[in-house]
């Protein structure tokens, strides 16, 4: 056999392969296994290798171009076209596939004696063959697909093609013959469920929060609540956080206290994992509060308040005055002290804390800016615009598993929580 590289030739003048296999990682794998979410979005590396020749056997070089033409993934057990939720790609999308961290899944049944420690294949004991030429397919799969081995194909044209799969039929000789037969079974791992736990939280979905900036100059101030998701007990690395799944449009809450709440009003705000930036302030279609001025589903005003009772019992008291001071702050004491005022919920947060003070790549932070002297919510026109009690967030981790929060915030008792 003349051992000469073809290297004039091209797809059109492969007549026969002299090694063909997909594999994982070693070129020596029979029927390997590979882990995946099936979650739509991450994709696991599949490698196919092949030795291309003529009919008298002398290598072909083919360029990456030719064999990205001829090279697709086909079922192991049928030789059928990818289909039940699966699809493949040459090109690599940006989330993490970190095989340790998807949960191992439970084989067919009846494929015990496959998997990736099964024996190697008679060219083992003497090494891979020598110019192998390789290209790498990123497997994906939707939930509710089903466990599935996957083989390849390599068609010259219609008329001739050979498979892995030993069921494969037309010229592909090789692989009912066994010479080629290989596999790797995807095994697949639904998209997890994270409880309020995971996140972090109390069982009762209450978020401990942290005040940052500065908190005592001003009637406002700011709680950071640092959402720190685990999977299987690992910090689970994060994308993005968003109002709809996989985006990152705004979300949020604004909510009134009660009349002897410390907290008088919140608003929400929130940033993207390992972000310093705030987004979210403020969530339409509130635009501004009017401090000092009386709510229009609220019978009471905050800061002073006089209250004046007559007494005719005897004559010996004519009155009783209380004086009832709302709130832990006096309006006075900040620079924005005066009633009746316009306030940006952007131009408050700059002005006690900045920015996001516990930003974390792995990390979501919902902060959420306090005031104690009462307040009304203003659309853009200056409309009143009632409070929004909770919002929906979606967490896209590095994997692409979509994870779904509800988020409300009780001003009364002081508590964010999460379900």
């Amino acid at each position: 056999m003349n051992t000469r590289p073809y290297a004039t030739a091209s797809l059109a003048d492969v007549k026969q392969l002299t090694y063909f296999r997909i594999y994982k990682t070693n070129p020596n794998e029979e029927h390997g296994t590979i882990k995946l979410f099936s979650n739509g979005n991450q994709q696991c590396p599949i490698t196919v290798g092949l030795i291309a020749a003529d009919a008298d056997a002398n290598p072909i070089t083919l360029t990456q171009a030719e064999i990205k033409q001829a090279v697709t993934l086909i079922f192991y057990d049928d030789a059928a076209e990818l289909g039940d939720g699966y699809a493949a790609s040459f090109t690599a999308n940006d989330f993490e596939w970190t095989e340790s961290a998807i949960p191992a899944e439970s084989q067919r049944p009846g494929d015990a004696t496959r998997g990736s420690n099964a024996a190697p294949d008679q060219d083992s004991a003497h090494g891979s063959p020598q110019a192998i030429q390789t290209t790498t397919l990123y497997v994906s799969a939707i939930p509710g697909s089903s466990v599935r081995s996957l083989a390849a194909r390599f068609e010259v044209n219609p008329d001739l093609y050979f498979t892995t799969s030993p069921v494969a039929s037309g010229t592909a000789r090789q692989a009912r013959d066994g010479d080629f037969d290989s596999s790797v079974e995807v095994l697949l791992a639904e998209p997890p469920f994270l409880s309020a736990t995971d996140f972090g939280a109390a069982s009762s979905g209450v978020v401990t929060g942290k005040k940052v900036g500065d908190t005592t100059a001003y009637f406002y101030w700011a709680t950071e609540y640092y959402l720190n998701p685990k999977l299987n007990g690992r910090a689970l690395p994060l994308r993005s956080v968003g109002a709809s799944k996989g985006k990152t449009d705004a979300f949020g809450f604004y909510v009134y206290g009660d009349f002897f709440a410390s907290v008088q009003w919140g608003i929400s705000y929130f940033s993207q994992p390992g972000k310093t930036v705030a987004s979210g302030l403020p969530m339409a279609p509130l635009s501004w509060i009017d401090v000092g001025s009386q709510r229009s589903n609220a019978g009471h005003r905050a800061g002073a308040a006089t209250v004046t009772t007559s007494v005719r019992a005897d004559g010996d008291v004519d009155s009783v005055t209380t004086t009832v001071r709302m709130g832990g702050r006096d309006a006075a004491r900040g620079r924005h002290g005066s009633p009746q005022t316009k306030y940006l919920p952007k131009d408050m947060f700059d002005e006690c804390v900045g920015s996001i003070q516990g930003a974390n790549a792995n990390r979501v932070v919902i902060g959420i800016l306090k005031g104690n002297i009462e307040a009304a919510f203003k659309n853009t026109s200056g409309g009143t615009t009632p409070e929004v009690s909770s919002t929906t967030m979606h967490i896209m981790d590095a994997y692409g598993n979509d994870h779904v929060l509800s988020l409300s915030y009780d001003a009364y008792a002081d508590e964010f929580m999460i379900s």
